[in-house]
């Protein structure tokens, strides 16, 4: 697939659909682009343009009339909410009748009713910053709510009365905090009040959703602005409540790099118990994959914490099997938020490292070596020769061959006396 990114490549983006715009036109509509591409071109900054949001005041079967042709592949699972896909050169598009939705008390999602004005549409967008359109062809801004000077500004608001909107979709309030940091945008007075007031609306939201918001906010470069727009209304407190500013101050020193959003994750939960841990992961709907890691990563870097002397090279051959693969993203964690002996546990994992040291780090002997050396079949007293080498090898290092057949041996007697 080509490579879309960067702001330059608009210009590239709007050769393209101009083609569908005057077919659009043509037929008595408008098609509008919509979106974060929109907002990123006019702070200039590098977004993914392969996922392209159209609006139009056509309806969808006047949609699938006028694009059909034009894209490669078109689908219509959205149809029943105005929602009209399709595919062409590499990207992927979607067209949306207008909307003028409303939401009911208790569900995040909307009754879908469709409008012929660009204007409702744009009103009903989390923030002034996203509710902005460019009219294809042509590039004319539409601008009703004034997103492009609270971006020069370094302004969030919403659209309607931020009331109405986090009411009506409490994700916003999440989102919101993506942005402030994101965007370097200082949230209005209005905008403040309300989320402090609606905080708790973020129960109906689901806590999938919830989870890929905050993975989002953890991956921005610098989070701290948004995380404390968290804490400070209440809103963390509602899916987070362990998270407070030595947690936060902790995120930040992270640095970037791979995996991001969960070192910053085990790096809000260092210092706390296990238990408390595992039950904050499973609640924020990690995978199995990062539940493990994170409970893993926390739990050493707990320990690693209240050590009080450099570590000796079991120690670090000892962490170097807990962590498996992990090892160096946990060892730059430490470095990261300055944990006791930092530099001294990386060079021991480099010198380590460079000896072979922290390879292999399980027993010498396998299982069936173990039967065929001491004449034995299968069961416990096997397991326990096995478990003393792996010990051996974490205290001592590598040993050759022999060294280990005759600790094995000598264990082996002593232990069966």
């Amino acid at each position: 697939m080509a490579d879309h990114s960067g702001a330059a490549d608009v210009d590239e983006l709007f050769a393209e659909v101009a083609e569908l715009g005057e077919v659009f036109t043509a037929a008595g509509f408008q098609l509008y682009l919509v979106g974060g591409l929109v907002r990123n071109a006019l702070v200039g900054a590098q977004g993914a343009l392969d996922d392209i949001d159209c609006t139009t005041d056509a309806t969808p079967p006047d949609i699938k009339a006028l694009a059909g042709s034009w894209f490669e592949a078109l689908w219509t699972q959205g149809e029943r909410f105005g929602t009209i896909g399709g595919k062409r050169a590499g990207r992927v598009y979607e067209i949306t009748t207008h909307r003028a939705e409303s939401y009911v008390s208790d569900s995040r999602k909307p009754v879908v009713t469709f409008s012929t004005a660009i204007e409702d549409d744009l009103s009903r967008r989390d923030f002034t910053v996203n509710a902005m359109a460019w009219t294809v062809p042509g590039r004319d801004l539409i601008d009703p709510y004034g997103g492009q000077a609270d971006l020069a500004a370094k302004v969030l608001r919403t659209p309607l009365d931020p009331d109405v909107s986090f009411t009506d979709d409490p994700l916003r309030m999440l989102r919101a905090a993506r942005f402030i940091s994101r965007f370097d945008l200082v949230p209005s007075s209005e905008l403040l009040a309300s989320a402090e007031r609606l905080a708790s609306r973020l129960e109906i939201v689901s806590i999938e959703r919830v989870h890929d918001e905050l993975h989002k906010l953890l991956e921005v470069v610098d989070p701290s602005a948004g995380l404390n727009f968290l804490l400070d209304n209440g809103l963390s407190a509602q899916f987070w409540p362990e998270l407070d500013a030595a947690a936060i101050e902790r995120i930040c020193a992270v640095n970037d790099g791979s995996n991001l959003s969960v070192r910053r994750t085990v790096a809000a939960m260092i210092g706390l118990d296990d238990d408390t841990v595992s039950n904050r992961v499973r609640a924020l709907k990690h995978s199995n994959d990062d539940t493990r890691l994170i409970r893993r990563m926390a739990s050493a870097g707990s320990d690693w914490a209240r050590r009080r002397s450099a570590p000796d090279d079991e120690a670090i051959r000892r962490l170097a099997l807990r962590m498996g693969a992990s090892l160096v993203d946990f060892v730059a964690l430490g470095t990261d938020l300055g944990l006791p002996q930092a530099a001294e546990v990386v060079a021991s994992v480099d010198r380590l490292s460079a000896a072979g040291e922290l390879d292999d780090l399980g027993p010498e002997l396998t299982g069936e070596q173990v039967m065929d050396l001491l004449g034995v079949g299968p069961g416990p007293q096997v397991g326990e020769v096995l478990a003393e080498l792996q010990d051996y090898r974490l205290r001592d290092g590598r040993h050759d061959h022999d060294t280990v057949v005759s600790y094995a041996r000598q264990f082996w007697q002593t232990a069966s006396r």
